[in-house]
């Protein structure tokens, strides 16, 4: 407990996008259409957040089973990887971004 309250103490305000996306991962899980009503009214919506992100602990065990999910997990963490690797070298040696030609 106390490492959740010191995370939320930490933790920004939650954007209205991301209390949204919560609302509909929540949807999606195991809670029902029941999550999108305010259940219980909270001072510090970073302890909300951080809530809300534990109730996704199932959905995200029973996503990560299928083979479809962790295959685009994979593919978009590699892609991710490139992108962080190629902007630390080029800030590293002061290069340019890339340059795409258009169709």
């Amino acid at each position: 407990n106390s490492v959740w309250s010191n995370l939320s103490e930490t933790l920004p305000e939650p954007t209205p996008a991301m209390q949204r996306t919560l609302k509909l991962a929540l949807l999606l899980g195991t809670r029902g259409a029941s999550s999108l009503t305010s259940s219980a009214v909270s001072n510090n919506a970073a302890a909300d957040t951080a809530n809300t992100i534990a109730k996704f602990i199932p959905l995200a065990r029973k996503l990560s089973s299928e083979p479809k999910v962790t295959q685009k997990a994979s593919e978009t963490v590699a892609r991710l990887g490139e992108r962080i690797v190629s902007r630390g070298l080029r800030a590293a040696f002061g290069l340019p971004p890339p340059t795409f030609e258009s169709i």
